[in-house]
């Protein structure tokens, strides 16, 4: 006596009639198409995740905002900065060590190439006044704030009534 396979998802003419792991294969099938755009998003951002990309941050006090760029492994000749049209530009490039034919690597997390930051500024920023610093990897920049923009400071007095 034959079985008959019985998927409701699926008609019957779609089977094939010897292979006994079709159901299985079948839900393997659907559970990928279900579950490959998560995955595919994943590798990007791993991918992503292999391009050097400096961290930064960006401060402001009452008269200068201040970028400050962690560098490690690079020199100031790896890196050069511009300001145009109200955007601080930062671009670089860090790059691998010489391969050598004796070193094998188990692991390597270490990150290179090229690099490119864009960070906006109010309007009104001076670019002659902007200051740069480079020491042990780390680059500091002070932008002074235009004068319209600068925290002004009053007490306001309040009346009793």
């Amino acid at each position: 006596m034959r079985l008959t396979q019985w998927v409701p998802w699926m008609k019957k003419n779609e089977w094939v009639e010897d292979d006994y792991f079709t159901p299985m294969n079948l839900l393997e099938k659907q559970m990928n198409q279900l579950f490959e755009p998560w995955f595919d998003e994943h590798k990007k951002l791993d991918q992503l995740q292999k391009t050097f990309s400096p961290k930064m941050n960006i401060s402001e006090d009452t008269t200068h905002f201040e970028v400050t760029a962690e560098l490690p492994g690079l020199e100031i000749k790896d890196i050069h900065m511009e300001y145009k049209g109200d955007t601080l530009y930062l671009t670089g490039e860090k790059k691998m060590e010489e391969k050598r034919e004796d070193k094998n690597f188990y692991r390597m997390e270490a990150t290179y190439g090229h690099f490119s930051r864009a960070i906006p500024f109010p309007v009104g920023v001076n670019p002659d006044q902007i200051e740069a610093q480079f020491n042990n990897g780390l680059l500091k920049v002070r932008i002074p704030k235009p004068a319209q923009i600068q925290e002004k400071k009053r007490t306001i007095p309040i009346a009793n009534k």
